[in-house]
């Protein structure tokens, strides 16, 4: 790992393929610091390709791409409609969601143009803001892009 900028590194919207990639990639995220697997990659692929191809309209997905064409990050950005206001009918908001960078890729920058890239994302789906539920290792990269912490969000864990 490296703290010097990977320009190498291409954001991409993926293909159906990369899709395939991002999912393996998600699986294996899942065990990296945590319990061992329950169930197949193979399976997880299939349910994840299924979820993308239901989802892919309320969800935007950016990918990042080594100089192979290999997905080593993604992030996605959930966009959902709100219920209309008297000032404004057309209202949105976004969040961004399950963002990932391979261990080898880290600290290189790639995770926070990913960022970068998610809000636009929002921001040209005229969304009126954007959240995030991050984690202690993540935080810093998020405040860096521009998030705050606002004290009028609550949350509820079911």
């Amino acid at each position: 790992m490296s703290d010097a900028p990977s320009p190498a590194i291409r954001l991409a919207r993926p293909t159906p393929e990369q899709v395939r990639q991002v999912a393996s990639l998600r699986w294996e995220s899942a065990f990296e610091d945590g319990p061992e697997p329950t169930s197949s990659r193979g399976s997880f692929v299939e349910s994840f390709v299924r979820w993308w191809a239901t989802h892919e309209a309320s969800h935007r997905c950016v990918v990042g791409l080594d100089q192979e064409g290999t997905v080593v990050a993604y992030g996605f950005v959930a966009l959902t409609a709100r219920v209309p206001g008297a000032l404004t009918t057309n209202r949105r908001s976004a969040d961004v969601q399950a963002v990932f960078v391979a261990a080898d890729h880290r600290n290189t920058g790639v995770g926070g143009r990913l960022i970068d890239q998610l809000v636009s994302l929002a921001r040209l789906a005229d969304a009126e803001h954007v959240t995030v539920h991050v984690n202690s290792k993540a935080e810093n990269a998020y405040r860096r892009a521009g998030f705050t912490h606002d004290p009028m969000m609550l949350n509820q864990t079911l």
